[in-house]
């Protein structure tokens, strides 16, 4: 039933695209002065559109930039210093009479702001009209199986490349030329005091066991089992590494887990922070580990962003699209050969044919091999 449905919204997309192409010619392009972003999620994927926004303030310096989030994703790029201002706006407008009529009064919202130019980081139908309702006469975004119908400058999603690559394809059709690019993200100087006060000087390991869950959106398939981290945790505690647990406050359940089943003798060498520290604060604490070893989440594209080293378990997603992105400090374990294609338009299908095997062949002697490896 849910790929029929997508099948369906294919069919109408497409449709539309053909009757937008025929009504609306495409808008020849102009120096920008108040350009808007709209990314209402997630926080992993807002991050990937950081170095979008280095390449639109670099392109055009003097112009306004503002950008349309949710409050959930609102964290990732808070003190990004390419942004003027911010737009609230829902993290994921779905169908049905009140979502329909909240991206209504949204789009007036943006209509207010007298925007020249709207660069849309979302395949979502729904968001791609809100600059079109709103009367931007200029409006590139990614055109996923035509859902960008209503876009002037639409960017094919397909071949497949990294989704921060995506994004900046969506800027070069709005006229930037971007550079070299990079994840950013700024923790601020009172995000760097609590770290500093929080965990001691030391050789750190953080370790982010759970993840992948957003408004909307809940990717227990995405996480390397628990039993593995512990082991992995306990591997590095004997090595004379001190862990710390990350994750947000719906991850504590799993990082108690860990911590419980660890030896006694070793668990003041254990500082759990799950569910008690910002995303800021999370981003300053990875600033003091030499590594991150988590699981595909936001976490895992904030410690790329700090310039944290990375090992990242992967199964159903893809690291050629998700991986970390642009670092040479980071690898991979993924078994795609295991792999029951269970990931669809971006939700997992409750009926994963391999019961998520790409995440259980990872073995924690591989997972530290790759620790290792980064570490030395």
């Amino acid at each position: 039933m849910e790929r029929l449905r997508e099948w369906v919204i294919t069919l109408v997309c497409l449709v539309l695209r053909w009757l937008f192409t025929l009504i609306i010619p495409p808008h020849p392009g102009s120096t920008p002065q108040k350009i808007l972003v709209i990314k209402p999620c997630c926080l992993g994927d807002t991050l990937m559109a950081t170095p979008t926004l280095a390449a639109l303030r670099a392109e055009w310096p003097d112009a306004t930039i503002v950008v349309a989030t949710s409050n959930w994703a609102r964290p990732a790029i808070e003190n990004h210093p390419a942004i003027d201002s911010f737009i609230d706006c829902a993290p994921t407008p779905q169908g049905g009479a009140g979502p329909l009529l909240e991206t209504w009064r949204l789009a007036q919202r943006v209509r207010r702001g007298d925007f020249d130019l709207a660069v849309v980081l979302d395949r979502s139908p729904v968001v791609s009209l809100i600059p079109f309702l709103a009367g931007i006469p200029s409006r590139s975004g990614i055109d996923s199986a035509g859902r960008g119908f209503s876009l002037t400058k639409r960017v094919p999603a397909l071949p497949l490349r990294h989704e921060a690559d995506l994004y900046l394809d969506v800027a070069r059709a709005a006229g930037c030329h971007p550079d070299a690019a990079a994840l950013t993200f700024f923790p601020t100087g009172e995000d760097r005091a609590w770290a500093a006060d929080a965990l001691p000087k030391g050789e750190w390991v953080a370790v982010h066991p759970a993840g992948g869950v957003n408004p909307g959106s809940a990717l227990p398939g995405k996480r390397w089992p628990s039993h593995g981290f512990r082991a992995l945790a306990e591997r590095l505690l004997d090595r004379g590494y001190g862990v710390v647990l990350l994750g947000g406050p719906g991850d504590y359940p799993f990082t108690q887990e860990i911590a419980a089943l660890l030896p006694a003798h070793v668990r003041t060498h254990v500082y759990d922070f799950a569910g008690r520290s910002t995303f800021g604060q999370t981003a300053a604490l990875l600033e003091r580990c030499r590594l991150l070893v988590g699981n595909d989440t936001g976490v895992m594209h904030l410690a790329v962003a700090v310039a944290t080293p990375v090992v990242a378990v992967f199964g159903p997603s893809k690291p050629l699209v998700y991986g970390p992105y642009h670092s040479s400090q980071s690898l991979v374990v993924h078994h795609e050969d295991q792999c029951g294609h269970c990931l669809f338009r971006g939700g997992l299908v409750t009926d994963c044919r391999n019961q998520f095997a790409c995440m259980g062949a990872a073995s924690v002697d591989e997972v530290t091999a790759a620790a290792q490896a980064l570490m030395r």
